[in-house]
Formats: structure tokens, sequence, C-alpha cells
């Protein structure tokens, strides 16, 4: 006997779950946040208790701030005075002053807190030990002229600083900070100053790779800038001014540039090179993703290998006309916007900066990135809201209302992914606030729950595991894949991991999202394999006639070890691996009636022994006609195989099963039946024919839409003789149909329709091999429960031999048991279990059997999807 487990995505069971239910993805964090409550006014003491001279007329404000901890933060006030906060117990010191300082003060910190650099309008840069590491230093950065916006960036060793100054004169100056902890003294040496563009208004990003001796500038017209060091010459005479060896124009259109990061994933490019991303924000809300090549030790140009698992992007730049842009190491005059040229990519002499990804996520303002624990979080601002994105699984986890989203109004820090710990500083009108949070795992931090417009916009029609999916290395288990389609044109995957452990959750971890069908809902998918490890194909159908062909790769890091982990029983277990998908589309499959209004209702996937490349897909149609497609993986195509009109209704149903040599296709509709046929023969006929023309091209991807519809030819195309056997299971609607193979037992049906009842039909049928045709010996209803559900059945599945599974639109997934009897060839169900399903207006069910358990993972989509166990008793 088998039972029902509590729903694996369960809100009462797990506190630290994390999971998909309802309309939306539900994270277990702090959703609403009151400003008036958790932030407090940051005032100055009293002026006399730092500056005894100081007038009592005199007034004093904060001119600039930094957040160095979570402890601690320093001010910069209008006399010219430095003070450092302790803000536990709300303490101050004064860390320096200078009459430099008055009235006027631009102020940053390095990301580790130590390093304080102000600026002031004479030029002067004043370099500050928050631990007081070493004195005060003061560098001169251009005579005479205000110091607009600081950057001071971490250094090639964890004592080396580079800081980026940006002057009110349009110029930018690079200098190097180093700390020598023993002797307890600091240098700071003038580098270099950086040529910009003359059209060239404000730099409001920068970023150093020390690894490669690059700097890197986000301007306020949208443009990326890179400078290489090495360029500098220490024997010439007078300061080194720099020119870009590579700039980008029109990353975020004409909005600015708000940040910079790179990051360099070692080994993991191709052929075990270095893969060397840069990832920018702007203020059109938009993220992009680019990434360098001809670098020491990453990846070359022309490797072939640069498109990756993010190439589905949604949008590209406005206006942008170039993937790649590239320059020459030796050649500094030339026209940076052209796309390099065959010989510069054989010779390696350049580098190049190639567009990967692009996605837009606010209307408002993208004003920070970072990668914490693995994950990519987003900061911005929208309706006067700051919030925190993540982008790695596509949910907000944090947002508040502030104050403006000028960059020098606010200062963000955080600590980890999650958020534990936040400093957020703002001004609110005139008054400085502060907002501070400090949570555990596993206390405050899972206490209420916030609904995530993350799964899908409206009902959710498909959803399908992939089933014979390979483990991607040695002793890891094999991934579980989930591909959803439904109302809002969207194509979805996800990675399912199945179990909560010490250090992670059940969830099911967003991997692709795509909109391909543009205005055609998806009502159905299918999974089909292929000769390519790790590499499958999936079909998607809806509205309009649209379908379309997918290739899926799955891929690890290449240094990727399996770790062996606890999970909630105590058990070790190996650890799900992390994965990337790239999702390719292939083909789109030629429209074949006449009219714009005809949906593809259902279709079923196979593939003939001996012709591993070839993918049928036996499609029904709302015109009640039936078509067999080939998808040819060598022709890159769609070829019309059989067509056949029947049941005089929509047709909702379709599946199939393989009887030793020959192929069952069964059709169900809104008039009650399930028609049995044997294409066998046709499949015969169309192979021979099809497969006599040697003359046939691959066929490039186009669209097929709209004034580019792409009319079927139909020179391969076969009949279908009548249906070998009709059986009546139902009195209106069968909305789910199941087929499963005995063997010597049959062949069973298991149907659910619009009429609230369950239904299974015996078939015994036998393969001729002379005649190569299929046999009907008998078809009838087995068994029938006439209100199986409060509503209409929208979904069955069996997980044996022996039990079903079924949901319906009354909100409810039950468990029935088939009792078959030899001698009466007649059958009783037996409902085992119900539970409630939490997701509004179910349509959908998948079940995949997990391997090496008992256990069987049930996913129910509608608005929303949520995921059951069933496991033995």
């Amino acid at each position: 006997s088998s039972l029902l487990d509590n729903s694996t995505l369960n809100i009462a069971q797990h506190k630290t779950w994390t999971g998909l239910d309802n309309l939306t993805l539900i994270h277990f964090i702090p959703a609403n946040i009151d400003t008036e409550q958790n932030t407090r006014d940051i005032d100055l003491p009293d002026i006399l208790t730092y500056y005894p001279e100081a007038l009592t007329t005199e007034k004093e404000f904060i001119r600039d701030y930094v957040i160095t901890s979570r402890t601690q933060s320093v001010y910069g006030t209008n006399t010219g005075y430095i003070l450092i906060r302790n803000d536990e117990n709300n303490t101050w010191r004064t860390l320096y002053s200078s009459p430099l300082l008055k009235n006027y003060v631009s102020m940053e910190a390095s990301p580790c807190g130590r390093v304080v650099a102000g600026g002031c309008l004479t030029g002067k840069l004043i370099i500050l030990s928050v631990w007081n590491e070493f004195p005060t230093l003061v560098a001169d950065t251009l005579g005479g002229v205000k110091v607009q916006f600081i950057f001071v960036l971490s250094g090639a060793e964890e004592d080396s600083f580079m800081i980026v100054v940006f002057r009110a004169n349009c110029t930018v100056g690079v200098f190097h900070l180093s700390v020598s902890t023993e002797t307890s003294e600091a240098t700071c040496k003038h580098v270099c100053d950086l040529k910009l563009p003359k059209n060239n208004k404000a730099v409001h990003a920068a970023w150093y790779a020390s690894q490669y001796n690059l700097v890197m500038l986000g301007t306020r017209d949208g443009t990326v800038l890179v400078y290489n060091l090495d360029g500098i010459n220490e024997g010439t005479e007078g300061l080194t001014i720099l020119d870009s060896v590579v700039q980008l124009e029109r990353c975020h259109g004409n909005d600015s540039v708000s940040s910079i990061l790179v990051l360099t994933e070692s080994g993991e490019g191709y052929e075990g090179k270095d893969r060397i991303n840069v990832y920018t924000t702007g203020r059109d809300g938009s993220w992009a993703k680019y990434r360098f090549l001809g670098l020491p030790g990453g990846e070359v140009v022309g490797a072939g290998s640069v498109g990756d698992d993010e190439t589905n992007s949604e949008e590209k730049s406005d206006g942008e006309n170039e993937d790649m842009i590239g320059v020459s190491r030796e050649g500094t005059d030339q026209n940076r916007t052209q796309e390099s040229t065959p010989e510069q990519r054989e010779n390696g002499s350049e580098i190049v900066l190639q567009k990967i990804f692009r996605s837009k996520i606010t209307k408002g303002w993208l004003e920070q990135i970072f990668i914490m624990d693995g994950e990519l979080l987003l900061l911005g601002f929208f309706n006067k809201k700051l919030f925190v994105y993540n982008e790695s699984k596509h949910f907000e986890i944090f947002s508040m209302h502030s104050g403006a989203a000028n960059r020098r109004r606010w200062r963000f820090r955080t600590n980890n992914a999650r958020l534990e710990h936040i400093r957020l500083m703002f001004y609110s009108g005139y008054n400085l606030r502060s907002f501070s949070r400090e949570l555990t795992a596993g206390s405050e931090l899972f206490q209420s729950a916030k609904l995530q417009n993350n799964f899908h916009g409206r009902e959710v029609r498909h959803l399908r595991f992939l089933t014979n999916a390979q483990p991607l290395t040695d002793g890891a288990p094999a991934p579980i894949i989930v591909a959803s389609g439904g109302e809002d044109c969207r194509l979805r995957m996800f990675q399912y991991i199945p179990y909560k452990t010490k250090n992670s959750c059940t969830a099911l971890r967003p991997l692709c999202n795509l909109k391909p069908h543009l205005g055609a809902a998806i009502r159905c998918l299918e999974w089909s394999g292929t000769e390519t490890p790790h590499t499958y194909l999936l079909f998607t159908g809806g509205a309009i006639e649209s379908m379309r062909a997918w290739q899926v790769t799955l891929s690890i890091p290449n240094s990727y070890q399996v770790q062996m982990v606890e999970d909630h029983t105590g058990k070790q277990v190996s650890e799900h691996t992390p994965l990337s998908l790239g999702c390719f589309e292939l083909a789109q499959c030629p429209h074949a009636s006449e009219t714009l209004e005809t949906r593809i209702m259902d279709f079923s996937v196979f593939r003939l022994e001996g012709s591993l490349r070839r993918h049928f897909i036996a499609t029904v149609y709302s015109d009640a006609t039936i078509r067999v497609w080939l998808f040819d993986e060598e022709t890159n195509n769609f070829v019309l195989a059989i067509e056949k009109a029947y049941h005089n209704k929509c047709i909702l149903q379709v599946s199939h099963i393989k009887l030793e040599g020959g192929i069952m296709m069964f059709t169900a509709a809104t008039d009650g039946k399930i028609v049995i046929w044997d294409i066998t023969p046709a499949l015969d006929a169309f192979l021979m024919k099809y497969t006599a023309n040697g003359d046939k091209s691959v066929q490039p991807h186009s669209p097929s839409f709209g004034k580019n519809r792409r009319k079927v030819r139909r020179d391969y195309v076969q009949g279908l003789e009548c249906p070998i056997v009709e059986v009546l299971v139902h009195m209106s609607g069968v909305n789910s149909l199941y087929v499963q193979n005995l063997g010597e037992e049959g062949v069973l049906t298991i149907s659910g329709g619009d009429d609230n009842a369950l239904a299974v039909a015996s078939i015994r049928a036998e393969w001729d091999t002379g005649l190569r045709i299929i046999k009907v010996q008998s078809a009838q209803v087995i068994a029938r429960d006439d209100s199986a559900h409060g509503s209409a059945i929208q979904a069955v599945s069996m997980i044996n031999t022996s039990e079903i599974v079924t949901t319906s639109q009354d909100q409810m997934i039950s468990l029935w048991r088939l009792s078959r009897s030899s001698e009466t060839k007649q059958a009783a169900l037996v409902k085992v279990e119900s539970r409630c399903v939490h997701v509004p207006d179910p349509s959908t069910m998948d079940v995949l059997t997990l391997k090496d358990t008992s256990k069987h993972s049930v996913a129910i989509a509608g608005i929303g999807v949520q995921i059951f166990d069933i496991e033995a008793k």
C-alpha cells in the first residue's frame, strides 16, 4: 500500500522551505518592512564636543557619509570634520579634521571598510585609515579642480588599493595606495590619468581587475571604457595619460552605467581556460553580461565556446548592431566600434569584449550588482522604493520605502545572499536615516512569507519532468528538470531539489525563462532524447498552430566535485549538482491549416529503433485534425508525415505506445470517445518515400508567424485508414488520458473527463509480424467511478501497474488502487487517500519516479505549482 506524504513544498512542515505554491513563488523572508519602525534618524553630537572653537551660530550638518562595517559608519561634516560613529552604542569620535574639507567633501570607503577617501574643492585627496593602521595621507589630484566622485577599489593584494578620482573638469586620475602593516605607514602614488571621450559627461562606475591590470569605467552616457595599465611607461617624464583599449557605447542605451563587476571563473572556459565575465547595471533598469576574450589565461577569440547557458536573452540593447567589440593591443588608433577581423582573431593580437546576455528587470533604475554565495543580486529603485532582486532565483528578496535614488544619497551594505545583515542609510528630506537588520538563520529570517511574481503570470497549461536525465558527473544523482508553459506564453525550466539538508531546502531552482511564442499560449510540451550526452530536445506547442523544437543542454563547472551532504533524516546523500542550462531554438513547425484560430491541443513524441535522430510528434488540433510530424535533426526541419481528419470535434488528448514492431496511437475528443489507431503502415510508407529522396538540405532557423507564416509542404504526407477500435468512456470531453502497456495483460487507458468520472479501459491487441499491422482482440471499460471528483478531472497518471493519481478543478489530489480480477476481466477503483491542492485551477500533472528510491514526485500546476511525494507505506 502507499500513501500521499505531506506536500514536499509545505508551509506548515518546513520553516526553512523554499518552493512554489499558489499564485507565486514563496520565499520565507521578512516581507513587509515598516520604515518608521525600523529606521532611526542620524543626528550629529553637540558640535562643541568635537569642535570647541565653533561659534554658537554656526550651522553644522552632514555633507557625506559611508558605511564601513555592520556596526560602524563615517561622516563628513560641513565644518571639515570626519567623524566615526559606533552604531551599536551611538558613540562618536573624531577621525580627522582639516580646513580643506570645509563646506564640501565627497567620500567613499573601500569594500573591506579599512580605508576611507575624501575629496575636496581644491583637488586634494584625503586618505584615512578607519582602523588607525597609518597616518592620514593628503595627495594632490589636480591643482585647484574639485574632486566630484571617488571609487576606492581592491588591489592585487590585501594591503593594496586602487583609487579612481573623477574631477569636475571631466578628467580621471588613478592612484595606488599601499599600506604596510609592519611599519604602520602608507604611500599613495599618482599612477596615471585616463583619457575620456570628448562627449563624455561624468563617470558613475569603476572597477579594477587586478589579475589583468585593467581599469573599467562606466559613464553617464551608457559607455563602458577599458584601460590597460600595462601601457604605462615608467621611464617617461611627466604624467602618463592612457587611452582606452576597449570602448563599448550604448551598453544601457543613453542611460548611465551605474556599476561594473568583473568575475573570473578559473578553468571553466573553453579547453580549461579561465572564463572572464563582466557584469554591468544601468539606469535603464537592465543588467548585461559580457565576456573578455584574449586576456592572459582567458578564452581566446574565435574559440566558438563563448555562447553558454545564458544565450536565452529576452532582449538586446536598443540600437546595438555589434555583439563583439575588439581592438588590437598594439594599435590604439583604430576604429573601436568595428567587429574584429578573422586575421586578428587568428593571431590573437586583440582584446575582445563579447556580449553574452542582457535582461531588463525594472522600469526604474538599477544601481548596484553583487555576487554573493554564488547568487547574483541587483539593487535598484522604483516608485520611491529601494529593492534587492535575486536574479539567480528570480524573486525580490528585500524592498522598502527610502529616499531619492541619487547615487550620493544612499548607502547599502550586506553580508550574504540571504541579506541576514543589512545596513541601509538614505536621506529623507533633510534628515539622514539609517535602517539596520541583524538576523540569524532559522529565527526571524523565516517568520513571514512573501508572495513572489515568479512562476507564471497566468495559468500553467502543461508541465513535464525530464524523465531520462543522466548524471552530469560520477557519483552525483541524476538532475531533476521541470519544464512548464502556459497562458502567459512563457517557457520556463527549473531544477528540482527533492530533499532538505542542513545547507539547502527543498526548492525549484529557476534555470530558464523565455517568451518565444509571441501571443501564443503554450498548451503542451514533451521531451525527447538525443545521441549527444546531456543534450535533449523539447517540443512546445499551443495557439496559432505554434510548435517549436528546442535543444536543451545541461552542464556543470569543469572543476565541480560531488559533495556528500546530510539530509533531514541524518543520512549522508550525494548533493544534487547545481547545473547550468542552455536552451536554443532549433526550428518552427510550418502551418498546416487555413485559419490562425487553430490550436494545438496535445502531442506525443516517440522515436523508432534505428532512427534515433528522427523524432515523430503525434499532434491533435482544435479543428478535429490528427497530424504526425517528423522532426529530423540532420536537416533541422519539420516534415508532415500523416494527416487525418476525425472525431468532428475538438480533439483534446493524444498518446501512443510501442507494441513490438508497431505504433498504436490513442486520441480522445469532446465526444467522450477514445479512438485507437494503428499508424505503423502509414509510417512505413512515409519513411520509404522520405528516405528515397536523398536531396534534403539543412533548413536554417527562420520565424514562422505574421507575414513570414510558412505553409506546409505535403510531399511525403500519408493518410490513415479507419481506426482499429473506438471506446466510449465519458459522456463529454476527455480532459486527460494516460496509456500503459502491461505486456501480456494488455493495454490500459486511464481517462478523466468533464463528467467528473474516472474510467479505466482494457485493450487486448497483438502484433502481426508478417503483415506489420496491429490486431485488436477486445476493448472494454473495466472500471469506472462516476463521482471520482467534485468537478472536472484535469489530469491522470499511473505510478505503477495498480495505482493511479488524479487531480481535478476541485483542488484535490487523489490516490487510487486498481484491483483487477483475472476471472471476470473487470476491475474496481478504490480511493486510498486524498489531499487538498493549494494551487488554484489545477490543469496539468506529471509524475517522476526518483531513481534508487521508493518515492514518486507528483507536480501539479495551475495558477502556481505544488509538488507532492508518494512513497511506499
